[in-house]
């Protein structure tokens, strides 16, 4: 295809409200960093002025920042797995939430009311936010909860593709409806696709594009033997890391009632829980169960990290311990790039990022018990854990790169513009 006279604007509207730096804002960042600008002019609309901003600007990458959102960052997914109270280190389990008739037409009504009338007024507050010429429109987020910007979309002719980041849970026939005008549904997984599909049939475009990391730039910046000084570990003893905000879903509850069962085995291990917190109340009951298993020397928590590059490279082993399924697991990746082999659950999108015992272990989800017992297992195998970590580390290169990210979804932009035309 020839390139364009001048480069096609397109606009990237980040709905996230959250004040975390959170996985939909660090792909955002990722894609304008390998986006071609000779043939793409991008501008960012966020929910929430943040230091992504700060990093979209460094990229020359011009900003709006909206806060008159009434997207609800509370608001419940009816029918979603419901991660079940944890007490005194109970058994980690989900469970399903059925709908009764009643409820389901009363929560169908809802979806549609909002779109009538919440949507309608949003779309009108939006819209003159659109930079002039802007000819697609990309959602870095779900419309399952607003669905404003496809009204915006239509009321101005242009085109636009919504990304799938969250976690799949049931949709209203109101999103369906919507997903069904989007020029593509971009999905992390081929599992995500194939559960579009099923909802849609073939009345959508669905594009299978997995997140991408900077390789090139993810370095770590200290030797292994300096991070490990600084954190006071010890010659031989392995050192695990957990990453992701510190909130319920993320499983670190799991990870404290692994480490009592690897304690159990004898095992000398640290294990370094890296987060920010997200849910204050979460984190007041994981600290007051670490302090009653009297594991604080081994169980650490050490808040958000901008160093992880450097933490991940010091490391043994990588632990993801969501208890609900993972909608794709960026730190996952990044470990992987620094030579991790990552210890997982059977579920969610981990499956296709870690092939299991070729790049790391999968276990089964919300189980304490089996993922102490694979840990421990590969920290008994150090050339195990080295020929995964190298295999880990090659599936990154060659599938994960933001560059392959963003030429994917550049293809997916040059279909929509050329249907439009």
């Amino acid at each position: 295809m020839a390139l364009p006279a001048t480069p096609v604007p397109v606009l990237f509207v980040e709905m996230s409200p959250y004040p975390s730096y959170g996985g939909t804002k660090v792909v955002l960042v990722n894609l304008m960093r390998g986006l071609d600008r000779t043939r793409f002019a991008p501008h960012a609309l966020v929910y929430r002025d943040g230091p992504w901003v700060t990093d979209l600007k460094a990229l020359d990458v011009p900003v709006t920042i909206w806060t008159g959102h009434g997207l609800r960052p509370d608001a419940p997914t009816d029918g979603a797995p419901v991660a079940a109270a944890t007490p005194q280190g109970a058994a980690v389990q989900t469970v399903n939430r059925r709908r009764l008739p009643l409820r389901q037409a009363a929560w169908e009504l809802r979806a549609w009311a909002r779109y009538f009338r919440q949507d309608v007024a949003a779309a009108r507050r939006l819209a003159p936010l659109v930079p002039a010429g802007t000819r697609l429109i990309h959602v870095n987020y779900s419309l399952v909860h607003d669905c404003a910007w496809a009204r915006v979309a239509r009321a101005l002719h242009v085109p636009f593709v919504t990304h799938e980041h969250g976690i799949w849970r049931a949709r209203p026939a109101v999103w369906r409806h919507v997903a069904a005008r989007a020029a593509s549904i971009i999905c992390l997984t081929e599992e995500r696709v194939a559960q579009v599909r099923a909802a849609l049939g073939d009345r959508v475009h669905v594009d299978y594009v997995p997140n991408g990391v900077p390789t090139a730039s993810l370095t770590p910046k200290r030797t292994r033997d300096a991070v490990r000084a600084e954190l006071g570990v010890a010659p031989g003893c392995a050192l695990l890391v957990t990453a992701g905000h510190l909130q319920a879903w993320k499983g670190q509850a799991l990870a404290v009632e692994a480490a009592v069962a690897l304690a159990a085995r004898g095992v000398d291990f640290q294990w370094l829980l890296c987060g920010g917190e997200v849910e204050a109340a979460y984190v007041t009951r994981l600290r007051a169960r670490i302090a009653e298993t009297r594991l604080g020397d081994r169980v650490r928590l050490l808040g958000q990290r901008f160093d992880l590059p450097d933490v991940f490279a010091a490391c043994d082993l990588a632990v993801h311990t969501s208890i609900e399924p993972e909608p794709f697991g960026l730190v996952v990746v990044e470990a992987m790039l620094q030579g991790l082999p990552v210890v997982g659950p059977r579920e969610g999108s981990i499956p296709s990022i870690v092939r299991d015992g070729v790049d790391g272990v999968l276990v089964a989800p919300r189980d304490a018990e089996q993922l102490a017992a694979a840990i421990a297992a590969l920290v008994a195998a150090p050339e195990r854990r080295l020929a995964m970590g190298r295999s880990g580390r090659q599936r990154v290169l060659d599938s994960f790169d933001s560059g392959l990210m963003a030429q994917r979804l550049e293809s997916v932009y040059d279909r929509t513009l050329a249907d439009a035309s």
